[in-house]
C-alpha cells in the first residue's frame, strides 16, 4: 500500500519527533504538564476516540504543542486535515456480498434468540465498560482567576486587596467545597466567589467530588500585603530590627546562551523547558526554590532583590527558614 505524504507526517507524530529529541518520556511530560499519561500517549498515537469530548482534545493538544515549542495554530490545523482525511477515506463495501450471504441464511426461533442475546452482552459489555471509565477517572477541576490552575496543582498569589474572586470550571454532576463549604455552580458548571481577605497567608483549598466518589483538589494560596497606619511613633515601635519575609519573590533570567532549567516551587514543577538567552521568570515561593540545570554559568538567580550564586552541581536549592532565605 502506497502511503501519501500527509499519512506519513501527523500532528502525533510530530509531537512524538518533539518528545524524543528532547529526550523525555511520556510519563516526563504527564509529570511537567498535568496531561494524564493515557491522553499524550492518544495524541501522539491518532487515538481520538481516547477523550470525552473535542473540546477536552483540542484543549490538550494545544497545552501540549505549547509545551513542545510547536505553533499551537499548526497542530490544530494538521489535526483538522487528518480528521478530514479520515473521514473521506473510502472504505469496502460489502453491501452485495453481505446480501448473498443473507439470502442463504435460515432463520429459525433459536438463531433469533441467540442474536439477541450475544446483542444483549454486548452491549452490556460495552455499557459497563463506558461508565468503569466514568467511575475511576478523577472530575476536571481547574480555575482561570485570579491565576489557572488545574486538578492536582498548587498556585500562590500576592494581592494588596481586601478580597478576592476565584472563578473556574468543574466537571458536570460534580459537587464543588472550598475549604469545607460547599457551592453551587452555574448550568454550565461554572463557578464565581468572592472571598474576604486576611493580612499574610489565606489558604483556599477547592474540592471537585464526583458522583462515585473521585476527588480532584486545588491548592490556592493568597498572600495579603498589610496597610501600616497610624503615627509615625506608631510605627517605629512596631517594626523589629531583623526584617523577615513571609514569601521568596524571584527572578530568573538567561545570559550568555540558552539553557535548560527546571524550577520547583515548594515542590511542584513550573517550568521544564530550554530557556532562549534573555528569557527572564518572575516566580514566588513560600517556602522551597529549586533550579535544576547543566548550564548554571547561563543562569543568574535574585531571591528578594538579592543575587545569588548557582553553584556548578546539577541542582541548587533555597529555602525560606524564619523569614531569611538560606541557600542549601
Amino acid at each position: 500500500m502506497i502511503k501519501t505524504a500527509f499519512e506519513l507526517r501527523t500532528i502525533g507524530n510530530l509531537l512524538k519527533d518533539r518528545r524524543k529529541d528532547r529526550g523525555l518520556s511520556i510519563e516526563d511530560v504527564a509529570r511537567i504538564t498535568k496531561i494524564r499519561a493515557k491522553y499524550l500517549q492518544a495524541l501522539e498515537n491518532g487515538d481520538y476516540s481516547s477523550f470525552p469530548s473535542e473540546v477536552y482534545l483540542k484543549g490538550f493538544l494545544k497545552n501540549y504543542a505549547k509545551f513542545l515549542d510547536v505553533n499551537q495554530k499548526r497542530a490544530l490545523a494538521m489535526y483538522r486535515r487528518e480528521r478530514e482525511y479520515q473521514q473521506k477515506e473510502p472504505t469496502i463495501d460489502n453491501s452485495n456480498k453481505a446480501t448473498k450471504a443473507l439470502v442463504n441464511l435460515d432463520l429459525t426461533p433459536g438463531k433469533v434468540i441467540l442474536g439477541l442475546i450475544v446483542s444483549a452482552i454486548i452491549l452490556t459489555v460495552i455499557y459497563i465498560g463506558t461508565n468503569i471509565n466514568s467511575i475511576l477517572q478523577e472530575p476536571e477541576l481547574s480555575i482561570s482567576a485570579p491565576i489557572e490552575l488545574n486538578n492536582g496543582e498548587e498556585g500562590v498569589f500576592e494581592t494588596s486587596e481586601d478580597s478576592i474572586r476565584i472563578i473556574g470550571n468543574i466537571e458536570v454532576g460534580s459537587e464543588l467545597t472550598i475549604n469545607g463549604q460547599q457551592f453551587e455552580t452555574n448550568n454550565f458548571e461554572q463557578f464565581i466567589k468572592d472571598f474576604n481577605l486576611d493580612d499574610g497567608l489565606n489558604t483556599f483549598t477547592l474540592v471537585a467530588e464526583s458522583q462515585f466518589g473521585k476527588v480532584s483538589e486545588i491548592s490556592l494560596k493568597i498572600i495579603k500585603e498589610g496597610n501600616l497606619t497610624g503615627t509615625d511613633e506608631d510605627i517605629t515601635t512596631t517594626i523589629t530590627p531583623t526584617q523577615v519575609t513571609s514569601a521568596m519573590n524571584i527572578l530568573v533570567e538567561i545570559v550568555d546562551r540558552e539553557a535548560y532549567v527546571e524550577v520547583k516551587i515548594d515542590g511542584e514543577i513550573t517550568t521544564a523547558n530550554v530557556l532562549p538567552v534573555g528569557e527572564i521568570l518572575e516566580l514566588s515561593a513560600l517556602s522551597k526554590l529549586e533550579i535544576t540545570t547543566p548550564r548554571p554559568d547561563a543562569v543568574k538567580i535574585i531571591i528578594n532583590e538579592t543575587d545569588q550564586t548557582v553553584e556548578g552541581s546539577l541542582t541548587n536549592t533555597w529555602e525560606l527558614i524564619n523569614g531569611q532565605v538560606v541557600k542549601q
